[in-house]
């Protein structure tokens, strides 16, 4: 699990225009790079020290306890999100946030029959839930 953010991206979070693929896409799906990047980018904004980093499968994850805010970018679909979200609902407590990215209208409905939020909202495909 991990929170990605180009800060250096100048496309808007979901877009990509298929001229910048290579320069801003492409050399994130490199091995290792995108926790480098999200290192870099979390110590230039100052939260590198606030953040734990865990990487891998989020049921080998769930083991090391719950988390208060997680990102997830692995409920595209109906049947991801049925597999995904029970297995991550345990690592979330009252008070934490759990984001959640590409979520249509008809995926927003699954979600919520799966994750009691006391606050959410859709903005552009991010779901934002507050438990």
């Amino acid at each position: 699990m991990g929170f990605f953010y180009l800060a250096d991206s100048k496309n808007l979070l979901g877009t990509c225009i298929f001229q910048s693929f290579e320069e801003d896409i492409r050399p994130i799906l490199r091995d290792h790079y995108v926790i480098t990047s999200l290192k870099s980018n979390l110590s230039r904004l100052g939260l590198l020290d606030l953040v734990t980093i865990k990487e891998g499968d989020f049921k080998d994850v769930a083991r090391s306890g719950q988390f208060n805010f997680i990102f997830c970018d692995c409920t595209h679909t109906v049947s991801e999100i049925k597999q995904n979200l029970p297995a991550i609902r345990p690592l979330l407590s009252k008070g934490s946030i759990l984001a959640l990215h590409d979520i249509t209208e008809k995926l927003r409905k699954n979600v919520l029959e799966l994750v009691a939020f006391k606050h959410y909202i859709l903005v552009n495909s991010m779901l934002v839930g507050f438990l």
